[in-house]
């Protein structure tokens, strides 16, 4: 497949944009931008022309987790801050949102709205992981039904 996005013009374009003096490049089409706030890892697929935008929210850490992931999923499925960004995990701890856009009509505006975007949607997300931590431990053992009914949707 002739791969016609130019994914290092893009980003070149936008590095110069923001006056970024460094990138950290990894293998192949990949590289992060941090700050002090954010990790955000960026990537380019030849082979699907997507890009994928990958922010670190924060680790899971309640005793909880099967409960924290059910809810944070369920977030992601209602969608409620009309977020284009998805819920990811690594690890059994670390908790991501994603974003996948096709390159295709990519401009370094777009690119830096999605950026933005991210940025905002990951202060949110450390947010509400913060408030699903806060809300496992006061209902720890308490309400248990919630977990089982939500187990009803979700197949092994």
């Amino acid at each position: 497949m002739d791969s016609c996005f130019n994914f290092i013009a893009l980003i070149e374009e936008y590095q110069k944009h923001k006056g970024i003096a460094h990138l950290n490049w990894e293998a192949g089409n990949s590289f992060s931008l941090s700050n002090e706030e954010f990790e955000i890892n960026i990537g380019f697929d030849e082979q699907s022309q997507t890009i994928l935008l990958v922010s670190y929210v924060g680790v899971i850490n309640n005793s909880n987790k099967e409960d924290t992931y059910l809810r944070l999923l369920l977030e992601n499925y209602a969608n409620r801050s009309g977020s284009n960004a998805f819920w990811g995990f690594y690890s059994a701890d670390e908790a991501t949102l994603t974003i996948k856009k096709p390159a295709h009509h990519t401009d370094q505006h777009m690119f830096s709205q999605w950026i933005e975007q991210l940025c905002l949607d990951t202060q949110s997300a450390r947010q509400l992981l913060s408030e699903i931590g806060e809300s496992s431990v006061k209902t720890n053992h308490t309400d248990s039904s919630k977990t089982i009914a939500l187990n009803q949707f979700i197949t092994p």
